[in-house]
């Protein structure tokens, strides 16, 4: 026994020895080409198993601070490049990449990276600062860089308007995800009016009529949905009322509980939700099973964008599948092909959205209820 203990201590100790000194290193800048050594180095350096190794690249990985991809190796996440490359991408996000707020973009990115071929693109992850001025001063440095040969931005690019506008940048620049009138790039998107009417139409056609959605914010996609949903149900003579229209933000719970709590409370609750992205719609599973409501016998659940997680839930997840995983391939491609797109700012394209039914969404239930002389009669 004492042993085993002792084992287990040891083996401990050399897992935390070999993560940290990673940690450092690539917090050190040691790796300059983005790529780490592979697991029979590492094993000859630090005299430790393979299984050591690959525990402490897991907590790395899990951290986010490394990626692996299948046949190619093991790289710090951002820095992707393997010797003299024809073409620099690099990808703008917002701080909130890192947090549960942008599952879908970190989704998209990840596509990129297992379809880059590292021999000839680098991938560089360029994280905006949420202070405004900060964020205003990086933009400033960074765009002063001739290391920029393609910038893909995800989500709104207000902030770079000014220096687009004023020629200060000379490369192709790719905006990804809900248009927004700038201007100044290329879009690449997904026809989120085709998405919210996807949602809603399957939905009706199972029968419900009280369909509540419940978004992060009231801006782009969401607010596109949320359009959609109204201009439809107008269309078929069923009511969309402003409390079946929740915003509660992308990755606090409470909030969602809060919010589901109200919903249920209402005189006419609905019979499905429609959430504004699958990783919302996780959290709203969560929130019913709080107030012992099933998905879907008690409401019906349907998200946006298809990620891996909420395929294995339980039950699986009802989506419209947003071409994520597509897109983040397809940016390489657009990439490869802009310098000889004249007029990039005006190139725009717009995939289709795709249903895929599972098993979170059925016909509503008709309520028992209980007349007068005691006996019970079925009610709608």
């Amino acid at each position: 026994m004492n042993g085993t203990t002792s084992d287990l201590s040891q083996n401990t100790s050399l897992l935390e020895i070999v993560y940290a000194h990673l940690a450092k290193k690539i917090s050190d800048g040691f790796f300059a080409d983005g790529k780490i050594p592979s697991e029979e180095r590492l094993m000859r350096q630090f005299d430790v198993g393979r299984n050591t190794i690959r525990r402490a690249e897991k907590r790395l990985i899990r951290e986010k601070i490394i990626v692996k991809i299948r046949g190619k190796g093991t790289f710090i996440t951002g820095r992707i490049s393997l010797n003299r490359v024809k073409t620099n991408i690099s990808v703008f996000v917002k701080s909130s990449f890192f947090s549960g707020i942008s599952s879908a973009w970190y989704t998209i990115y990840n596509a990129m990276l297992a379809a880059c071929d590292f021999t000839r693109t680098s991938i560089r992850l360029m994280v905006l600062p949420e202070d405004a001025r900060k964020r205003l001063e990086f933009i400033t440095q960074e765009f002063a860089s001739p290391d920029h040969h393609f910038i893909v931005i995800f989500g709104n690019a207000a902030d770079m308007h000014t220096f687009f506008i004023e020629g200060r940048v000379s490369v192709p620049v790719l905006q990804v995800g809900a248009p927004s009138p700038c201007g100044f790039a290329g879009n690449l998107s997904v026809y989120y009016e085709a998405a919210g009417f996807i949602a809603v139409k399957y939905l009706h056609s199972l029968g419900h009529t009280r369909i509540a959605f419940v978004g992060g914010h009231r801006f782009g996609g969401a607010a596109l949905k949320v359009q959609i949903i109204c201009s439809y149900a107008r269309t078929n003579n069923f009511s969309f009322p402003p409390e079946y229209i929740v915003y509660a933000g992308f990755n606090d719970q409470d909030k969602i509980n809060q919010a589901t709590a109200k919903l249920f409370q209402l005189p006419s609750p609905p019979t499905a939700i429609i959430a504004v992205n699958d990783q919302v719609a996780g959290m709203i599973y969560r929130a019913l099973k709080y107030q012992n409501l099933r998905v879907p016998c008690d409401c019906s659940v349907i998200g946006f964008d298809n990620i891996i997680g909420m395929r294995k839930a339980n039950p699986s997840l009802t989506t419209v599948d947003m071409k994520l995983e597509y897109i983040g391939a397809r940016i390489l491609k657009i990439a490869e092909s802009a310098a000889a797109i004249k007029d990039f700012h005006l190139f725009n394209e717009i995939e289709n959205p795709q249903l895929i039914i599972r098993n979170s969404c059925a016909a509503p239930q008709k309520k028992k209820t209980i007349s007068v002389s005691g006996k019970k009669n079925k009610g709608a």
